[in-house]
């Protein structure tokens, strides 16, 4: 099997990227690839200007932890965004569980399809009032930002697949 040449980097423990506008300072956990710490970078990049005050690895008291969530006045989720693998049943859980919450979830582009169809079966039946976007990130996308530091400049770079209940994804490169 090939070598992963994004989880190969090497990283400090702690990352400095331009995200949103900002500048962040993403912790590596141990145990935690390169690629989920960079996604977590392009989720705060793409959504933090619609959405100020989202948060990254903020626990909100909830069997599930979003890795990057913005919440309403009622401490109800407004955006749950999930970056790298995540199970069937959360997903089917979380389109389910949260209806008004706009859902994101970040994948490597070689896993985009697959994460499109996972949601899908999630949403036959489901009642939404807002979008589950699945968003597909290359591998050179993620070095960019790896040796740039800078995750606003890749955001025409990224594909997105809007889906709502069975519809077929409507998608679009970039913002």
């Amino acid at each position: 099997m090939p070598a992963d040449i994004v989880d190969e980097l090497h990283l400090a423990r702690t990352l400095r990227i331009r995200a949103g506008g900002r500048t962040l300072v993403l912790a590596k956990r141990a145990g935690e690839s390169t690629a989920h710490v960079l996604l977590k970078a392009i989720g705060y990049a793409r959504y933090a200007p619609d959405y100020p005050d989202v948060r990254i690895e903020a626990p909100i008291g909830l069997r599930y932890k979003p890795d990057l969530v913005a919440l309403d006045d009622a401490g109800e989720p407004r955006l749950w965004i999930e970056c790298g693998h995540v199970d069937r049943e959360k997903v089917r859980r979380l389109v389910r569980r949260y209806p008004r919450t706009h859902l994101v979830w970040l994948r490597r582009q070689s896993q985009w399809e697959g994460a499109i169809r996972i949601v899908q079966e999630a949403l036959v039946d489901a009642r939404r009032s807002t979008p589950v976007e699945v968003i597909g990130v290359t591998d050179a996308t993620l070095l960019t930002i790896a040796e740039s530091g800078d995750a606003d400049a890749v955001m025409g770079t990224v594909t997105v697949a809007m889906l709502e209940g069975d519809v077929l994804p409507n998608m679009r490169q970039g913002r």
